[in-house]
């Protein structure tokens, strides 16, 4: 009599990895934008590297990027329902200097 045949060991399943870079809502760069997760703190950071717009956000220990991009997304769009222009307030590219100091 021979040895009875083992059975195939099942295969582990491959996780898609979500992505962490989004197109921005303000200056339209594909993959422009970075999320950072710190779980620790549970804060979600969503930043543009061409205009440099960024987000916060509470996350959970359940979270992933693609979440703190749709906060972000939601927030634009409840910002823009009240009439309040652009979303959030851009970050100047004179920064260090005061409108007073630039007129006079």
């Amino acid at each position: 009599m021979g040895k009875r045949s083992k059975a195939a060991k099942p295969k582990a399943a491959i996780k898609e990895k979500l992505s962490q870079t989004f197109n921005c809502l303000f200056c339209n760069q594909d993959n422009s934008v970075i999320c950072k997760l710190d779980k620790k703190a549970n804060v979600g950071t969503i930043r543009c590297t061409n205009c440099h717009q960024a987000f916060q956000t509470g996350i959970t220990h359940l979270s992933e990027a693609v979440d703190v991009y749709s906060d972000w997304i939601d927030a634009c769009d409840e910002v823009n329902k009240e009439g309040g222009g652009d979303g959030f307030a851009r970050r100047d590219s004179l920064d260090g200097y005061d409108e007073e100091e630039l007129e006079g």
